[in-house]
């Protein structure tokens, strides 16, 4: 039975993982379509772009052998591919374990304010903070669509594009936490473990 609770919060879990990571997106979505449109032509520094008419350093010529070369790429392309695989495997875990992490510790902090500093029992404060958790979910969806009025049409993209898309990575984000918060009430899983 334990093993089955632990698959069942896991499935939970990955779904929130989902939703955090396609809410990421989303909101990137979102500042690249508002923000930086606004951002002034002179403040490309900031962004370390080439700038062409810089003069460009003569390249740096190696002199060894090639099978020496061959081997020195191949050793590099097997760390990276290690390193990558690496990565994207971690990934999801991280970025649901934060973000599971900043919500909760949202909704820990604002449960004495929606209790008005009441007392009130475990059962009462983790039910509670759940439903502080799913509304900082949503909320965070909404907000980042909300502002994707205010994207400018630019050359390659019109507005109704812009906000087509950003229409799209909402509903996987409402999709993935929907279904999370579906299986949390219908499996009856621990609340404090969702992710």
């Amino acid at each position: 039975m334990k093993t089955v609770h632990k698959r069942r919060t896991m499935i939970v879990n990955t779904l929130g993982t989902l939703g955090y990571m396609s809410l990421i997106i989303q909101w990137a979505w979102t500042m690249m379509t508002v923000v930086l449109p606004r951002i002034p032509p002179d403040f490309d520094w900031l962004f370390f772009f080439n700038d062409s008419s810089a003069p460009k350093p003569a390249p740096i010529v190696f002199d060894m052998p090639d099978f020496i070369a061959w081997a020195m790429a191949g050793i590099v392309t097997v760390i990276m591919i290690i390193i990558t695989i690496v990565t994207l495997v971690r990934l999801p875990k991280t970025v649901g374990k934060q973000g599971a992490k900043v919500t909760h510790a949202t909704a820990t902090r604002a449960l004495p304010l929606i209790t008005r500093h009441k007392k009130a029992t475990k059962n009462e404060r983790a039910r509670l903070s759940y439903r502080i958790v799913i509304a900082l979910k949503i909320s965070a969806m909404v907000l980042a669509l909300a502002l994707l009025v205010f994207a400018q049409p630019t050359n390659q993209m019109t507005t109704e594009m812009v906000m087509v898309i950003g229409a799209i990575c909402a509903a996987f984000t409402g999709f993935y936490f929907g279904l999370q918060a579906l299986l949390v009430h219908t499996l009856h899983i621990n609340r404090s473990n969702v992710w």
